[in-house]
């Protein structure tokens, strides 16, 4: 079984497992191994390739009350997602190489991202009665020098906190429940750095600021 096939099993096995945002996010030896031993424990649930998925994950079957249009529309969204998401798991079957599966996988990461982004809308608007905008939760600097700085320090904070979430997924794995908890607050934070770097960058790119050609002055 390929990376790409163990990782989508495991997914459909436990759509939930705490695990697989970190294993998504890098395929490596290390996490290879990982891996494997997620399967093995849950071995009699999980099938030697990719699953079709047939039923709802549970995450789909979070469902607020209907009768709010802010959140009416986001689990609109939601919805959409998933089933890309499922169609892509789908297409697994029609891979005819690793480099095709690499491509879906990668492709199912880029949907899961956006729907916990969703997801996140959605708690933010509980919480604070609105959805907020992105340049008030990711500021992107006017000023290009400040911008590539920002961008500089998103990048090593994304490595610390890679760094970490490895080490804490390491813990999980031998049931230490404190660093569960921690991990899954290390992988929010992981997660809201990814995306306010991809905004800083989006940004960048946008205005073709070159750094080799800035001068302060």
């Amino acid at each position: 079984m390929t990376y790409a096939e163990a990782l989508e099993a495991l997914r459909s096995a436990k759509p939930e497992h705490i695990l697989l945002r970190l294993l998504g996010a890098n395929q490596s030896d290390g996490n290879r191994l990982i891996l494997d031993r997620e399967l093995e424990k849950l071995k009699g649930t999980v099938v030697a390739t990719a699953p079709t998925i047939i039923v709802a994950n549970p995450e789909e079957l979070d469902i607020d009350p209907v009768g709010d249009a802010v959140l009416d529309d986001l689990h609109r969204k939601q919805s959409t997602l998933f089933g890309e998401r499922r169609k892509l798991s789908n297409s697994f079957h029609d891979c005819n190489s690793d480099t095709e599966r690499s491509i879906v996988s990668a492709s199912i990461q880029s949907v899961q991202r956006q729907i916990e982004h969703v997801r996140q809308q959605m708690k933010d608007y509980k919480a604070l009665g609105h959805v907020p905008a992105a340049d008030e939760k990711y500021p992107v600097p006017e000023d290009p020098f400040k911008l590539l700085a920002l961008r500089a320090s998103l990048r090593a904070s994304i490595s610390r906190k890679s760094r970490e979430a490895r080490d804490l997924a390491a813990d999980a794995i031998d049931n230490d429940q404190a660093s569960a908890k921690k991990l899954s607050l290390a992988e929010n934070k992981l997660r809201e750095l990814q995306n306010h770097l991809e905004r800083v960058q989006k940004a960048i790119q946008d205005r073709n600021i070159q750094p080799g050609g800035l001068r302060e002055g």
